[in-house]
């Protein structure tokens, strides 16, 4: 697969994820605010973007918590097989733990 599929740039999709993440921490950057689920999924999933690995090759996908405040955590689930999406539009699933 070359990073495309149909109309969706998976690359350019997984690269709006980096660069969000990237912001998000930026914005949460005391240790515990913002908590990757897999720390090495940020460098694999750029490694795809930057057109090193396949995207067969990605095994992982971007999964975060946010702590707003102690007990209002926010977590978040991206996608990398944007096939299975409607219009290829870049969804996360957040769920709210208080």
């Amino acid at each position: 697969m070359d990073g495309a599929s149909g109309d969706i740039d998976i690359q350019e999709m997984l690269q709006l994820q980096l660069s969000e993440v990237e912001l998000l921490s930026s914005m949460y950057p005391n240790e515990g605010e913002m908590v990757l689920d897999d720390p090495m999924a940020v460098p694999e999933l750029q490694d795809f973007v930057d057109a090193k690995i396949p995207y067969d090759n990605v095994q992982s996908r971007i999964g975060f918590t946010v702590k707003i405040q102690p007990g209002n955590e926010k977590v978040c689930l991206f996608f990398t097989d944007w096939k299975q999406f409607f219009l290829g539009q870049m969804l996360a699933y957040v769920y709210e733990n208080k």
